[in-house]
């Protein structure tokens, strides 16, 4: 007979994959490029990493970000 530790166990194994089939399904319909949409710049590898792929680098993301709190 399973005891609690062997449920919790095998819900959050299960919860893992479906948290990582949940992301591969989000970067499949994500835009993601090697270089910056606005300026050209290469993205780091580090930077797709840490946020899932991305299309513009942090330079003008927060240019970006600057602009529309200015525009409010």
């Amino acid at each position: 007979m399973a005891d609690d530790c062997d449920i919790t166990g095998e819900r959050m194994e299960k919860e893992a994959e479906l948290s990582e089939k949940a992301r591969q399904a989000r970067m499949a319909n994500k835009q993601v490029s090697e270089y910056c949409i606005d300026c050209d710049e290469r993205i780091s590898d580090e930077r797709q990493k840490a946020t899932g792929g991305c299309n513009k680098c942090v330079t003008c993301l927060e240019l970006e970000a600057a602009k529309r709190r200015h525009f409010r």
